[in-house]
């Protein structure tokens, strides 16, 4: 009977101590889920940010009549990758795969670039304009959603480096797009051309 009663005594022990271990992993589960809750929100909250502040930069700039029509298509184009979710996760993990060091400008890329310089001797405002819009459009894109967002940390700063390696970068997330059917290239015509 003693061995019965030591027996019972033993099993309740153990399942006390069961259900105490499973209490704690619950709990630390469900702070572990809060606290990555938190996080996510938060990014989500800096993504409106920075897609709001990207907005604003890209309607000032596509509105001045000074900007060049190759920035102008470029700014467009990376408007459009925003939008797309899997060529924003691609792009988050490329870039964060660069190594800083190495040069993303392909032909293409060079030419806007120098398009770039050239805007920034003449109108550094309208460059600074064009600039933030893409950073915030690449940064708000990558926080938008949550597997993109878990590269931010490392493709983030990449992005920044140098100079014009955020226009380098910006110019190879379009070219992550799925190609469309058909390609419509934006070409600025003359005073003639436009009322013939």
């Amino acid at each position: 009977m003693l061995s019965d009663m030591h027996a019972t005594l033993t099993a309740q022990a153990v399942a006390a101590l069961a259900c105490m271990f499973l209490g704690v992993i619950v709990f630390m589960l469900r702070a572990d889920s809060g606290r990555r809750h938190k996080i996510r929100l938060g990014q989500l909250e800096k993504s409106a940010e920075l897609l709001e502040f990207q907005a604003r930069h890209l309607g000032t700039f596509l509105d001045d009549p000074s900007a060049p029509m190759l920035l102008k298509q470029t700014a467009m184009n990376f408007a459009v990758f925003m939008d797309d979710r899997r060529a924003v996760y691609e792009f988050a993990s490329w870039m964060s795969a660069q190594p800083l060091g190495q040069s993303l400008a392909d032909e293409e890329t060079r030419e806007i670039i120098q398009e770039f310089d050239r805007l920034s001797h003449v109108a550094p405002v309208l460059a600074s304009t064009f600039s933030s819009a893409l950073i915030c459009g690449a940064f708000g894109a990558i926080l938008r959603w949550p597997e993109s967002s878990r590269l931010f940390d490392l493709s983030g700063p990449a992005m920044v480096a140098d100079g014009s390696r955020e226009i380098a970068a910006a110019v190879c997330a379009t070219k992550m797009l799925p190609k469309p059917l058909f390609d419509v290239r934006m070409r600025q015509t003359t005073p003639d051309e436009a009322y013939a």
